[in-house]
């Protein structure tokens, strides 16, 4: 659902990160880093945004921050969305996505 997208609740934290950010699992040079992947179940089609409150400068600050948006292009597969109204339109065509196959068992879990 469109509404997901700026949804906090929806979202996690990865587990793990060093396979992209090295052992330290830190993306060096920014504050309040989010990557942004966000996939629709039926066709996998992919929303990549990165957002940030503020990066290191080059020119004023004398570093580079790391080039995160090459280093999630690396693992996710090409064509993938930036636009959000763009993958928001993909979303809505799925919206009868039923998944391949019978049905064999379901269950629930109820958590108070």
């Amino acid at each position: 659902f469109p509404e997901d997208l700026e949804d906090e609740n929806t979202t996690f934290n990865p587990e793990y990160s060093h396979q992209v950010f090295g052992d330290d699992e830190v993306a060096f040079g920014y504050k309040g880093l989010k990557i942004l992947l966000y996939y629709i179940a039926g066709n996998l089609s992919t929303l990549f945004r990165i957002e940030y409150t503020s990066r290191v400068n080059e020119r004023f600050d004398c570093v580079e921050a790391d080039d995160v948006e090459s280093k999630i292009r690396e693992i996710i597969p090409p064509g993938f969305c930036t636009n959000t109204d763009d993958f928001v339109s993909l979303l809505e065509k799925e919206v009868n996505f039923k998944p391949f196959g019978m049905l064999l068992h379901t269950y629930s879990i109820h958590n108070e």
